[in-house]
This record gives C-alpha cells, structure tokens and sequence, in this order.
C-alpha cells in the first residue's frame, strides 16, 4: 500500500490533486461513481481501473488527467464516500479545490468542532443523509454544531433522514448550531430540528424549514424576530398542532419579505401570519386541508396578498374565488403538488394572468356535479383583459373537467397566450380548441401563441391536428422538447407552420435519441 502511494507522490505525471487514500479504495470509489453517474462515458473503461488491475501510479494518474478532469463532477461527489475519517476529506477538499461542495459523512457527529477548520474556506455546505444509530444519538444528540467562524459561508443545506424520528425523543436537542457566518443568506433545514442562532441568520434572505421536528409557533416567531433582511420565508409540514398560547406572542416587522410558502397545520398557518408585517405585495402560497373555514382570517391579515396559490376542492373553491380583489395572479389547484413556474406578477386590479390545474378527481364520485359550482365561481371573476391562461392536466380530462374547460374558454376572448405545462398529446387540446359543429363562437378568439410541453418522443407524431388549426388561425406553436432526435425536430418543421423549437436540457426527461 505504502508503495503504490510513494509512487503517485512521486510520478511525474500527478498533476491530478491526490487525497491521502490507500488507492485501492479511492478507486474502487471511482469505478462505482463513473458507473452510477456517466453509464455511456466510463461503464466498460471504469471497470478496467479497478484496483486489481493497477499495476503502476502513472496508469491512475494518466486517467484522472484524460478522462476525470472533463468530468468536475466527479470531483463534486468525491467527499460523498463514507472514507473513516474526516481528516480525510480536508486534505481532499483542500486539493481539488471544490466550491460550492457537497458533503455526505457520518462522521460530523464525532468530530463536529474540526468540521469548522475544514469548512471555513467554503461558500456553500449541503449536509445530507446523516444515516446514524440510536446509540451514536443517545451518546452525542447534538449533531452538526458549526461553533468558529465561517467568513465565507453563503448557503447551508442539512438534510436528515425520516427514520430518525423512530428514536428521538422530544428533549432531543438535534440541531444545527451556526456560528458567526456573516455572508450566510440562504438557510435550509429538513427532518431536523434547529437551533439557529442569531449571529447566523441576521442577514440571510432565504429561510426553508422543511418536516423539522415539530415547534410552537412562539419559536418560530422568535427567529423571525432576528431576520430583519428576509426575503423567502418557507416552513413546510413543520408546525406544532395550536394550542393555547401562553403570554401574547410577538408581532414581526419583515418589510423585505414578499414571498410565502406554509404547508402544514392550518390554524398554526393563519396565526403565523397575523403575527407578521410583511412587503406590500406579498405572495402567499398555502397549502392545507380544509382551506375554506379559514380563508377569509387569511385575508383580513394579510391585506396586500399579491400572488395568492391554495389548493382546493370543489368544497372549498367558492369562498377561495370570492378573494379575487386580493390577487392579481390567480393560481388554481384541487389535489397533487405546487408548479413551481411562476408568471410575473400584473399591475392594476384586473386579471391579466390565470393559473389552471386539473388534477385526477379519483376522489370525487362520478355522480356528484361539480360542473356548475366551478363555473360558477370563474364566472365572477374579471376574464375581459385575460392576457396569459394556463391549463395544465396532468391526466385525461374527466367528461366533467371537458365541460368545465370548454365553457370556461367560452368566456376568455382576450387571451392572447395559452400555455400548457404538461402534455399528454394535442388529440384532447384539439377537442377543447376546436369549435363544436354549428356553434358560432369560436374560442380563444384572440389567441396568437400555444407554447406546448413534450415528455414522450411519440407524443409528436400526434400533432397533426394542429397544422390546419394552426393554419386557419395564423396561431404561433412553441414546442420545449424534453426529448430530441433530429428527424423529429424536421418532421415537426416540415407538418406544422409558424413552430418555434426549443429543446430543454435540464428538464429531468431530457436526453439524446
């Protein structure tokens, strides 16, 4: 072992930063990343570096130099190997020069005061899956405790693991204590329960608690009290059921703070926002059950709700129309999860820009109309200046959401833009579009623009309803490919006029054909 170290010290060739590791395991780590991250880059070369095939320093070196270093990567999940020793991962960390970081280890729980030294030199520190025993926690419960002082710290990230909660007990104190961290503005904690102190968090603008062990809402507002520049302020399935208050909680001051996220208990939701003085145009996303019995103690204490996101049901979707006045950018969901695609918020007190989510109604019988209390509640609503809609059906659309979106568009005919985040093919949007026979109103008649999403390489070829459609209504068609092959990108060219492609790498379902 000692030999084969020796030699990549001494090889000409060490131009690659090289941790203090016995090779053969900081290989065998290499071949199981390439192989997990880069299967069509390193499957078949990675197998051939494992450490019984090494036979000489200059054959490792040579590869990092070849093949590691287009790939930084890499490097990134280096320091997630559970390697023994932290000690280890200074002197890692140190010569690959790796910022921002990630770190993966266990091994913060023993040595939690020398985390500091190694960290100290890094902008953003993500600390997930601490995969512990009951017996670690029992023997040392404050896990993460970032005492010194870290100059350059800007983000950080701990994220635990929902089989903590099977043996913590309530006085558990584990936490993650951040010491002086004057350039830290984005702090984000999951299944943890935190302890933030002051000088951490004076000057961050991003605060995400998300599933922390579960607090009253005086601790809450006591770190609220302490972040004076906050901006994003998003607490996820983290409070403590309301009980009775002892002693009258603070009211915060956050003139900074314009955007909301609470998800979780309702009540403890409403009182959180009693309770604080925000931007005057705030945008509030709520998330609860049984949103109707509270909506109007949320409008009477957030007097200039800007954006307003809830989700609903046909029980509740009345009363939660009935705050139009209160939203400019009206944002529409029964079941399932958030879009996290914004529209910039309109002026004035019109409706410029509509929200539509259709989600599975499996809940819901068959039998029950829901038709005529939906449309009746869009129906108040100021569709005259309607600018932007978008609909987004995540499955196939009920014979009742058919109607419901049919009659909707009937009375849309300012709509310039229609956006449909997910797809599932045209042939439905064609059914919704298309005017039925003999009827004189033509729907969306100022539309211009149909932007369109693709998930399935497939889907494409269904598109050839749109060319006359498109064709006699001179109607712009954007497609976002998630998927991209060159015949079809032609084959869309050559069947469909006035089409703008564009191909989006980052979505998750992207890849080559």
């Amino acid at each position: 072992m000692e030999t084969t170290m020796d030699a990549l010290k001494k090889d000409e060739l060490s131009v690659i930063p090289i941790p203090p590791l016995p090779i053969e395991l900081f290989l065998a780590f290499f071949v199981a990343v390439i192989e997990s991250t880069y299967p069509d880059m390193g499957k078949s070369k990675a197998r051939e570096l494992n450490a019984r095939t090494v036979r000489h320093a200059s054959q490792v070196c040579r590869y990092w130099r070849e093949t590691l270093l287009n790939y930084p990567a890499i490097w990134g999940q280096v320091i997630c190997l559970h390697l023994g020793s932290l000690r280890w991962y200074e002197e890692l960390l140190h010569r690959s020069k790796i910022s921002p970081i990630d770190l993966i280890e266990d091994e913060v729980i023993y040595e939690g005061q020398y985390l500091t030294s190694v960290l100290q030199h890094y902008s953003r520190i993500r600390i997930l899956d601490l995969s512990i025993w009951e017996d670690v926690l029992i023997a040392n419960p404050q896990l993460i405790d970032l005492c010194g002082e870290l100059p350059l710290l800007q983000e950080f990230r701990l994220i635990g693991t929902t089989h903590l909660f099977s043996f913590w007990q309530p006085t558990d104190k584990c936490v993650a204590s951040i010491g002086i961290a004057p350039a830290l503005y984005k702090l984000s904690q999951c299944f943890l329960q935190f302890d933030i102190r002051t000088a951490a968090i004076q000057n961050i603008t991003h605060l995400e608690l998300e599933q922390t062990m579960l607090l009253p809402l005086s601790q809450y507002l006591t770190v609220l009290q302490n972040t004076k520049k906050l901006q994003v302020l998003s607490i996820i399935d983290s409070f403590h059921p309301l009980g009775p208050q002892h002693g009258s909680l603070p009211r915060v001051s956050l003139p900074c703070l314009y955007a909301i996220t609470l998800e979780g208990c309702l009540s403890s939701c409403v009182e959180l926002l009693s309770h604080l003085e925000t931007h005057p145009e705030l945008s509030l996303s709520l998330t609860c059950e049984r949103v109707n019995y509270h909506l109007r103690s949320i409008s009477s204490t957030s007097n200039y709700i800007h954006n307003l996101i809830l989700h609903w049901s046909p029980d509740n979707f009345q009363p939660f129309l009935e705050t139009k006045s209160r939203s400019n950018t009206l944002r529409i969901y029964n079941t399932g999860q958030l879009n996290p695609k914004k529209f910039p918020g309109s002026q004035g007190d019109q409706l410029l820009q509509l929200k539509l989510t259709w989600e599975p109604l499996d809940m819901i019988s068959s039998q029950r109309d829901i038709v005529s209390p939906m449309l009746n509640a869009l129906a108040i609503q100021p569709m005259e200046n309607l600018q932007i809609l978008a609909m987004n059906f995540a499955s196939k659309l009920s014979p009742q959401l058919f109607k419901i979106t049919k009659c909707f568009l009937s009375m849309c005919s300012s709509v310039q833009e229609l956006a449909q985040v997910t797809t599932w093919g045209s042939d439905e949007l064609m059914l919704i579009l298309e005017q039925e026979p003999h009827s004189p109103r033509v729907l969306l008649p100022s539309l211009q623009k149909i932007s369109l999403g693709q998930s399935n390489k497939r889907d494409a070829y269904k598109y050839s309803r749109l060319r006359e459609f498109m064709t006699r209504r001179c109607i712009c068609l954007d497609i976002t490919f998630w998927s991209y092959k060159q015949e079809l990108v032609e084959y869309m060219k050559a069947m469909i006029p006035n089409l703008n492609i564009v191909w989006d790498p980052n979505h998750p379902s992207s890849r080559f054909y």
